[in-house]
């Protein structure tokens, strides 16, 4: 697989285009080097050389160009020096390089957005001091040396585009693929191969060239394992890199995708979990969520009596939750006295107070870890582990077998089985008729609040709808039968408005929380200064700040500067899981989706008993 690396040590920012030097017309000491294009802050073109290391194929950044000092005049009229290091800067407060390119006579050209409003969050995009007829453009030349001599690319024959692959000059030979990947692959193939005879495998000076005849194959997806072969073994170890890149995509990446396509189908677990270690002194276990499933990724654990453990828990997931370990046969009664302590249970990260409970973290937001450090039980038994978060201890449990012989525990201590089912819309063709006749309403009301759907949606008319902000209780407003709410989903009722009473079309949006996310209920990731990340709900923004519901609790209100903010980006996935129904039988989700459909209302008939 492949992994990201970081490449230089950020100093400014943001980046708006990056360039490699390659150019003959430019100092041979530039060759290779990395340039980046930044628009605020430092205004100008950052320059850093790249080193690598042949043995592993690291490539990493080190500052370089000249000092330079430039004078910047003032609203006031007063007069200052700025210093830094690169390829060039300017005193001009609107200089924006946004894009530098070499051109085909070698020199640079850099284009200057030259735009006194830059953002988008702190103006409004149709503000009229945004100049859209103005910019510069500047060409960049080295003193005292000859420009390039263009080649002709477009439409050459194949047999001069492929000695054009020669050139030393990075944007020729890309300019040269782009050319030869519109001309017939049989054609193109064939002369290729024709062109590789006249190069020595196993001299160094001829490695780029093969190499390049190798990326014209897989350009053109056509396999040629003997030209691979050859480059695996060669003298210059940047090719056998290059190569091995090559074929990883060709033999190791989903054989029904094309040329270089990574698959990425699958989403790797990036760390592994379960026990991770055993010594006589300590046994090391990593528990981790799994996101968008309301589950742990392991649901089994053994340890010895007595022993001492340290355990790490990870979420992964986008709502918060935690774990708390408890005594045998409690499980269920620990999660339902979790549901009872209704708004105070963000004060208590939802754990509450138990002697059946042996430990217990605190709720733990999205990306976030907690390391718990315990003894295990010397008595042995099957001790459930859970996650008490209303509604969660349901499906988000797993156990912890404390015994010397799990085999022997087992043959003895026969589990009951709970039956879950993976719904699916079509399960429910011939059920759907049946909601509005002669449901239960107290048990649609008991499976709204053991579900957890009150935390986040508000029903009934009784009702209000509040949003919580820094300094508010985060259950502010008027609670409902069921509970209160963050706000942080739409009212039940407006969402049966939207589909039109449809019950199929709401079970849908129940069964499929990611389908169709308002965005106004959308969670979002922000990027902000000195590589801090904060997500979590929009609750107000204006021109200056957003503040953003960063977790449960009234205190978990975020107020983030914009000036701060490097990026935002929503995300896909509703923090409503998925799986929520699968331990209900059909006449339990039907009670539900009645109770919805009537907001909460006993008097509807849905609820009228047969006669």
């Amino acid at each position: 697989g492949f992994k990201m690396y970081e490449l230089l040590k950020k100093e400014v920012r943001p980046v708006t285009a990056s360039e490699v030097v390659s150019s003959t017309h430019f100092p041979e000491s530039m060759q290779g080097d990395f340039l980046i294009c930044n628009v605020i802050g430092f205004l100008g073109i950052k320059h850093y050389h790249l080193e690598r290391n042949i043995d592993t194929g690291a490539v990493w950044g080190e500052p370089a160009g000249d000092d330079l000092t430039v004078t910047t005049i003032k609203a006031d009229g007063t007069k200052s020096e700025e210093k830094s290091r690169g390829l060039l800067m300017s005193g001009d407060k609107n200089f924006r390089p946004s894009d530098a390119i070499f051109a085909p006579d070698g020199s640079l050209y850099i284009s200057d957005w030259h735009n006194v409003i830059i953002g988008h969050m702190q103006h409004n995009v149709r503000d009229p001091n945004r100049d859209h007829a103005h910019g510069r453009i500047y060409r960049m030349t080295a003193v005292g040396r000859p420009l390039d001599k263009p080649l002709a690319i477009d439409g050459q024959p194949i047999k001069a585009l492929l000695d054009n692959l020669k050139s030393p000059v990075d944007s020729v030979r890309q300019r040269t693929r782009v050319e030869l990947s519109e001309r017939d692959t049989t054609e193109v193939i064939a002369a290729t191969k024709e062109w590789i005879k006249q190069f020595d495998p196993n001299k160094k000076e001829d490695a780029h060239h093969l190499l390049e005849a190798l990326w014209v194959h897989q350009q053109h997806n056509v396999k040629n394992t003997l030209l691979l072969g050859h480059l695996l073994k060669s003298p210059e170890p940047h090719a056998r890199i290059a190569a091995n890149t090559v074929k990883h995509l060709w033999f190791n990446v989903e054989s029904t995708m094309r040329g270089g396509v990574i698959a990425g189908a699958k989403e790797a677990a990036t760390q592994k979990s379960g026990v991770l270690s055993d010594t006589p002194e300590l046994t090391t276990i990593r528990v981790a969520t799994v996101q968008e499933r309301m589950m742990y990724d392991v649901k089994e654990l053994t340890v010895k009596p007595g022993k001492k453990v340290k355990l790490t828990f990870a979420n992964v997931d986008y709502m918060p939750h935690n774990i708390l370990l408890v005594n045998p046969g409690k499980a269920d009664e620990i999660g339902l006295k979790a549901i009872a302590l209704g708004a105070n249970g963000f004060a208590v990260n939802y754990v509450p107070e138990s002697p059946d409970i042996l430990w217990a973290s605190k709720l733990v937001d999205h990306g976030q870890e907690e390391v718990i450090e315990f003894t295990a039980p010397t008595v042995e038994g099957a001790y459930p582990y859970i996650c008490s978060f209303p509604g969660h201890h349901l499906l988000m449990r797993g156990m912890l077998f404390v015994t010397n012989d799990l085999k022997e525990f087992r043959a003895k201590n026969p589990e009951p089985v709970t039956k879950v089912t993976e719904w699916k819309i079509s399960d429910f063709a011939d059920d759907l008729k049946r909601v509005d006749q002669h449901r239960n309403f107290f048990r649609g009301q008991q499976i709204f609040t053991t579900l957890a759907c009150a935390q986040c949606h508000q029903i009934g008319k009784e009702s209000v709808a509040t949003t919580p902000t820094a300094g508010a209780s985060a259950t502010s407003g008027t609670p409902h039968a069921s509970g209160p709410s963050l706000a942080v989903g739409p009212r039940t009722s407006d969402t049966v408005k939207k589909y039109h009473g449809d019950a199929k079309a709401i079970l849908q949006e129940i069964l499929e929380p990611s389908r169709n996310v308002e965005e106004k209920y959308r969670k979002v990731m922000f990027e902000l200064d000195d590589d801090v990340y904060v997500s979590g709900n929009i609750v107000s923004e204006d021109e200056n700040a957003v503040t953003i519901q960063t977790g449960p609790t009234a205190a978990q209100a975020q107020k983030v500067d914009k000036k701060t903010i490097v990026s935002r980006r929503p995300s896909p996935i509703s923090i409503m899981p998925v799986a929520l129904l699968n331990s209900l039988d059909k006449d339990q989700i039907l009670d539900l989706l009645a109770y919805v459909l009537a907001d909460g209302d006993a008097k509807n008939p849905a609820f009228e008993p047969a006669r």
